[in-house]
C-alpha cells in the first residue's frame, strides 16, 4: 500500500502526542513531602545528601505516593530526623492543567496547520514546532513523573529532546521568512540541539538507571549551560524576525512577520528573560516556572492565526475584539502577579503572614487604576491587534465629520477620494456623475484615469447593480459581477460601483484601480468602499438639494429685486422726463404769449430751452446706451483721437447748460496734442457724464475741474469737484446699474444711476480703467485712464 506525503509526519507526530498525554497523566501523580517539612533546612533524604533542591527532586523520583520516607533536617532546634510517607505534590501546589491545555491546544495548531497547508514549507516547520513545545508543555520536565517505573521514562526522553529542539526549530522558522538567506545551518538547527538532547537523555537514565544522583547533578550542571544555550536561540530568532521585517517586499508578509514578532516577544520573553536566565546562574528565578509560563499561551495563538491566513493577517476573522480584550486583561494580571512575586523575594517576613488579604486588596486596587484608561487600552489594541479595522473606521469618521463642511459636489468628491486613498491606496481613482447640467458621464474628479477610460466604463449602468470587479484583483468577495472584466481591464479598472440611490443623489460611478501594493481587494475593502460611497451619496443629495434652494432663493431675490429696480426705473424716468418737459412747455408758451418782447431776454429763454433740450438727450443717451450695454449690442469706432480740443467741447457745452446754476468749469490741458486710440463720441458721453456730475452735486459758486495729463504710457483726465464726496462703504457699488447712494439721492432726488455705469463700461471697452479718489465732505476726483 502506497503511504502518502502525510503519512511519516502524522505517525512521528502521533506517537508524540501519545507520549506527551503519558507523561502528563504521570506528572498528575508527582510525588512530594509535606510543606511544613519545606520550612525546615533538609540536609538528607533516605541516604542521600541534599546539597540543593534539585536533588531533593531527584530522590523524590525514586517514589510513589504512599512511599515511607526518611528527612534529616539541620540543626534548628527540632528533630534531627523525620519518618513519613510521599505525599501527592499538587495537594499544596496548583494543578498542571493549564500546562495541559497548552500542550493540546500546540497539538492541535500543528495538526490544523499541516492538515490545510500540507505543501507549504513554512507549515511543515511550524508543525514540528508545535508538537516540540506542546510535548515540552505537556510532560512539564523530564525526571517529575518518573516515580521509578522503567515504563515512566519515556516521556522523559522525549522531554530531554523536545526542550533544546523547541528553540531551534522556532529560529529555523524564523528563518524561513528570509528567501534570499540559506535556509539553514545543520550546525545550529540539528547537531547542537541533538547534541544536547543526547546529553541530557544519557544523564537523565544514566541517573534514574543506576540509580546515580552524581549523574542527575551532572545533568543539572548541563541544564545550566542548556538555559543560556535557550535565551540565545530565543534572542536570534528575534533578530531573525526583526531582519525579515525590515526586508519583507509585501505589506502582507510584512504583517505577518510582526504578528509572529509580537507573538514571541509576549509569549516567550517573560519565560526567558524572568525564569530560565536568572536559573543560569542560581537556584532564584525572578519570576516562578508558573508566572513565567503563563505566557506561554500568547505564542500558539499568535503563531497558528497567522500561518493560517492565506495572505494578508486579519485576526479578527479567528478573535473577536472582545476576547482580545481579555487577553490583554490576563497580561496586565500577569504582569501585576509578576510584581508579587518579585516583592515576595525582597520582603519574605512582610509577606509571610495576611498575603491573601493584601494580594486580592492589591488586585482590586489595580483593577480600580485601570479603570479610567479602559477606553485607551482598547483603543490602543485596536491599533495594534485589528490596525485595519482600526484605519478603516477612523476613515469613515473622518469622512463624515469633514464632508458636513463641503459645499460643492466637487469638493466633496475630491475629500471622498483623499480620505480613501489615505487608507487603501489604489493607481488610479474616479467618479462619473450623470447629473442634469452636466455633460453625460462628466468626470467630477478623477486621478489616473484618462478620457478614454472614462468612455468605458460609461458601458456600465448606473442603477445600482454591482459592484463590477476583474477576477484577478479581489479575493474572498460574494456578490460580485465578474463578467466585465474585459472592459474594466481596457479602461485600468479593479472594482467599479455604482452610486448608491438616495434623496438628490445623481446617479453616477465610482471606479478604482488596482492596489498599489499589487495585492487583492478584500471584503474589508470593498466593505469600506461601499460604506463611504453611501456617505458620499447622502452628502451628495444634500448638496444638491442645498444648491436647489439656494437657486430658487436667488432666483426669487433676483426677481424681487428686478420688480424694484423697474418701479424705481419707472418712477426716475418719469421724474427725469417730467421736469425738462414741464420746463420747455413753460418756457415755450411764455414765448409764445408775446410778453417777452426784449431780444436778449428772449434769447436768455431760447438758451435756457436749449440746455433743457441737451439734459434731455443725455439722459435718453444713457438709457439708450445702457440698452445696448446690457444687449451686448454697443460698438465702437476707434481712431487716433486728441483729447485736448474733446475735453474743451464737452466743458463748453456743460458750461452753457449749467452757466444758471453758477458753477464755474475750469480746464487744464497741454497745448501739445494728446492722442490716444479711441471712439470720440463714447468719450465724449464718459468725460460728458462725470462732468454732469460733478456740477450736479456741488455747491453753489463752486469750481470744478478738468485736467489732462500726457504720460509716457497712458494719458489720464480728471475730472475733479469739492462737493459731497462718497462714503468708503458706497464706492465699489458706484458703478453698478441703478445704484445711487443714500447722501446722493437725499441731496439730488433725480438720476437713475446709469451714468457711471456707462462710463466704467466705456474705459472696458478702450482697455484702460476708472480711478476715484472721494473723502465725504471734501470732493472727489475721478480719472479717466487710456493706455497707449
Amino acid at each position: 500500500m502506497k503511504k502518502g506525503p502525510l503519512f511519516w509526519p502524522l505517525l512521528l507526530g502521533g506517537t508524540v502526542l501519545v507520549l506527551s498525554l503519558f507523561g502528563a497523566v504521570n506528572l498528575t501523580r508527582r510525588p512530594g513531602i509535606r510543606p511544613e517539612h519545606l520550612a525546615r533546612p533538609v540536609v538528607g533524604i533516605d541516604g542521600y545528601d541534599v546539597r540543593r533542591p534539585a536533588d531533593a527532586r531527584f530522590v523524590l523520583t525514586r517514589k510513589r505516593i504512599g512511599d515511607p520516607v526518611e528527612i534529616r533536617f539541620g540543626p534548628d532546634g527540632g528533630p534531627v530526623v523525620v519518618h513519613d510517607t510521599v505525599v501527592p505534590f499538587y495537594e499544596r501546589a496548583p494543578f498542571p492543567f493549564p500546562f495541559i491545555l497548552l500542550g493540546a491546544f500546540s497539538f492541535l495548531s500543528g495538526f490544523g496547520v499541516l492538515l490545510l497547508k500540507p505543501a507549504d514549507r513554512r507549515s511543515r516547520i511550524f508543525y514540528w514546532l508545535c508538537f516540540s513545545f506542546g510535548a515540552a508543555a505537556m510532560i512539564g520536565g523530564a525526571t517529575l513523573g518518573v516515580q521509578a517505573r522503567a515504563l515512566n521514562l519515556l516521556p522523559g526522553v522525549l522531554f530531554n529532546f523536545a526542550y533544546p529542539m523547541t528553540l531551534a526549530l522556532l529560529l529555523w522558522f524564523a528563518r524561513s521568512y528570509a528567501p534570499h538567506r540559506e535556509m539553514a545551518r545543520p550546525m545550529l538547527f540539528w547537531v547542537l540541539p541533538l547534541a544536547w538532547g543526547a546529553f541530557l537523555c544519557a544523564t537523565f537514565l544514566a541517573s534514574q538507571l543506576g540509580p546515580s544522583i552524581a549523574a542527575f547533578r551532572i545533568r543539572e550542571q548541563g541544564v545550566r549551560v542548556l538555559r543560556l544555550y535557550i535565551v540565545a536561540l530565543g534572542v536570534l530568532a528575534l533578530v531573525e524576525f526583526a531582519r525579515a521585517f525590515g526586508g519583507a517586499v509585501s505589506e502582507d508578509e510584512r504583517t505577518q512577520i510582526k504578528w509572529y514578532f509580537i507573538g514571541l516577544a509576549a509569549g516567550l520573553g517573560p519565560f526567558l528573560a524572568f525564569n530560565q536566565l536568572p536559573l543560569a546562574f542560581s537556584d532564584k528565578p525572578l519570576l516562578s516556572e508558573d508566572f513565567a509560563s503563563a505566557f506561554f499561551f500568547l505564542l500558539p495563538i499568535f503563531l497558528a492565526t497567522v500561518i493560517l491566513q492565506f495572505r494578508l493577517l486579519k485576526v479578527n476573522v479567528v478573535f473577536p475584539r472582545g476576547l482580545v480584550y481579555s487577553i490583554l486583561t490576563v497580561f496586565t494580571l500577569c504582569a501585576y502577579l509578576f510584581s508579587v512575586d518579585a516583592l515576595r523575594l525582597l520582603f519574605p517576613r512582610a509577606t509571610a503572614t495576611g498575603n491573601t488579604l493584601i494580594l486580592v486588596s492589591a488586585a482590586v486596587a489595580v483593577a480600580v487604576l485601570l479603570s479610567p484608561g479602559r477606553r485607551n487600552i482598547q483603543d490602543g489594541v485596536d491599533r495594534l491587534f485589528f490596525r485595519q479595522a482600526y484605519d478603516y473606521r477612523k476613515a469613515v469618521q473622518r469622512f463624515k465629520e469633514r464632508s458636513r463642511a463641503a459645499v460643492d459636489a466637487d469638493g466633496l468628491t475630491a475629500l471622498f477620494f483623499e480620505v480613501l486613498t489615505s487608507v487603501l491606496p489604489v493607481t488610479a481613482f474616479g467618479a462619473l456623475l450623470r447629473e442634469a447640467g452636466r455633460e453625460p458621464g462628466r468626470p467630477v474628479r478623477f486621478g489616473g484615469f484618462d478620457g478614454a477610460a472614462a468612455a468605458k466604463l460609461e458601458g456600465l449602468p448606473a442603477d445600482g447593480r454591482g459592484p463590477w470587479a476583474r477576477a484577478d484583483k479581489v479575493r474572498g468577495l460574494m456578490n460580485v459581477d465578474l463578467t466585465r472584466d474585459g472592459l474594466l481591464a481596457s479602461a485600468g479598472a479593479a472594482v467599479v460601483l455604482a452610486m448608491p440611490g438616495g434623496a438628490g443623489t445623481p446617479p453616477g460611478l465610482l471606479a478604482l484601480g488596482p492596489k498599489i501594493s499589487g495585492h487583492r481587494f478584500t471584503r474589508e475593502d470593498v466593505e469600506l468602499i461601499e460604506t463611504l460611497a453611501g456617505d458620499l451619496a447622502v452628502n451628495l443629495g444634500r448638496i444638491r438639494i442645498q444648491e436647489e434652494m439656494i437657486y430658487e432663493r436667488a432666483s426669487r431675490e433676483k426677481s424681487e429685486e428686478l420688480v424694484r429696480m423697474k418701479t424705481e426705473f419707472i418712477s426716475a424716468l418719469s421724474h427725469e422726463l417730467r421736469t425738462p418737459m414741464t420746463s420747455l412747455n413753460g418756457l415755450s408758451g411764455l414765448l409764445r404769449s408775446g410778453k417777452i418782447e426784449e431780444p436778449a431776454q428772449r434769447d436768455r429763454l431760447l438758451g435756457l430751452m436749449a440746455g433743457e433740450c441737451g439734459r434731455l438727450a443725455r439722459f435718453l443717451t444713457n438709457v439708450l446706451d445702457y440698452g445696448k450695454i446690457e444687449g451686448d449690442a454697443m460698438v465702437y469706432t476707434f481712431r487716433d483721437v486728441d483729447l485736448g480740443p474733446l475735453v474743451r467741447d464737452v466743458a463748453d457745452l456743460v458750461r452753457a447748460a449749467r452757466d444758471a446754476e453758477g458753477i464755474e468749469i475750469e480746464v487744464a490741458v497741454p497745448a501739445r496734442p494728446v492722442m490716444v486710440r479711441a471712439d470720440p463720441d463714447a468719450v465724449r458721453q464718459a468725460v460728458l457724464n462725470l462732468l454732469d456730475n460733478a456740477v450736479k452735486y456741488s455747491p453753489e459758486r463752486a469750481t470744478v475741474t478738468v485736467s489732462l495729463a500726457d504720460r509716457p504710457d497712458e494719458a489720464a483726465l480728471a475730472v475733479k469737484d469739492r462737493g459731497m464726496g462718497i462714503a468708503p462703504e458706497d464706492r465699489d457699488r458706484i458703478f453698478e446699474a441703478f445704484f445711487r447712494a443714500a447722501p446722493a439721492v437725499e441731496r439730488h432726488p433725480t438720476g437713475v444711476g446709469l451714468g457711471l455705469r456707462i462710463v466704467s463700461h466705456i474705459m472696458a471697452a478702450h482697455g484702460g480703467r476708472v480711478e476715484v479718489e472721494s473723502e465725504p465732505g471734501t470732493g472727489s476726483v475721478f480719472r479717466l485712464i487710456f493706455p497707449r
